[in-house]
């Protein structure tokens, strides 16, 4: 038997991979800007290793479930199909990536100082990196929004409104990363990244108004994750203050790491039992989940 292999066209491989590679020319920019400023490149790079772990995850369990799905109603021509596909995607993206925010943001100050506290990287390296973390955790629900948006074009191989978003939004990047200077020189890397991405998402979000069919009733459950996420946050926050003496840098690994899982783990089941509780998911749900991603 001969085995044919066939290359995706340069037409469409390169522009998918500067629309992929979009968040990573963010962060790229922002470096630049906070090369500037002595260490702070070393502080975006700690805030940027803990921030990319949700968008990673995120992202790829997005890719997994939804393009495929996507692409196939896309063919068939089923609207129904893919309006069901991309309200799932809205509901499960919410559901993973709103408490990864609210925890990050919480926990940037203990996260930062018992991950990288030691040795050379004092406790005002663990602060500012922390501040920057803080900052790039507000850009997470948007990098998310990009993934649960994109689908609807790349099943159909257009890229120029993708590619004209990124151009937006790298310039959004530049021209408040500068501007921020003036306020804060420390969180202007970062505040770029937020504002970059957040545009590159709602120029994509109002262009694809006549191809997303999401459904009503995705959007109350995203809110419903949103506002358990918002009570997990305020949880995980008075733990976080009432375990301080076990969270203190200078405490074995063992203590503090454990101390900082166990606030994790308790927000985790808090945000759990409320976001069930307000209808963002049901388990039958998870299994369907489950079972699409496996297939």
């Amino acid at each position: 038997a001969r085995i044919i292999c066939t290359w995706p066209e340069p037409a469409i491989t390169m522009p998918g991979m500067v629309i992929a590679g979009s968040g990573h020319v963010q962060m790229i920019l922002a470096s630049q800007l906070a090369s500037f400023e002595p260490r702070a490149m070393s502080w975006l790079y700690y805030a940027d290793r803990l921030f990319q772990l949700p968008v990673g995850f995120v992202a790829s369990a997005i890719g997994v479930v939804l393009l495929p799905r996507v692409a196939r109603a896309l063919n068939r021509g089923d609207r129904e199909a893919m309006a069901a596909a991309q309200s799932e995607s809205l509901v499960f993206a919410s559901l993973l990536i709103l408490p990864a925010t609210v925890a990050l943001f919480v926990l940037a100050e203990p996260m930062t100082a018992i991950l990288f506290q030691r040795g050379a990287f004092v406790a005002a390296d663990a602060q500012a990196t922390a501040r920057l973390l803080q900052m790039l955790a507000l850009a997470l629900p948007a990098f998310v929004l990009i993934k649960v948006i994109l689908p609807s074009f790349l099943a159909n191989e257009e890229m120029r409104i993708p590619l004209i978003a990124v151009a937006i939004g790298l310039a959004a990047n530049l021209a408040t990363g500068f501007a921020a200077r003036d306020v804060d020189r420390l969180v202007a890397p970062a505040a770029g990244v937020v504002c970059g991405v957040w545009v590159n998402a709602l120029v994509l979000a109002l262009a694809a108004r006549g191809r997303m069919a999401i459904r009503n009733r995705a959007y109350l459950r995203a809110l419903a994750a949103l506002v358990a996420a918002a009570g997990m946050g305020f949880c995980v926050h008075a733990m976080a203050e009432a375990a301080l003496h076990w969270l203190d840098p200078a405490r074995p690994f063992f203590e503090k790491g454990g101390m900082l899982g166990l606030i994790c783990l308790v927000g985790l089941v808090i945000y759990a039992l409320m976001a069930r509780l307000l209808g963002a998911f049901t388990f039958s749900d998870l299994g369907q989940l489950s079972s699409r991603a496996r297939g």
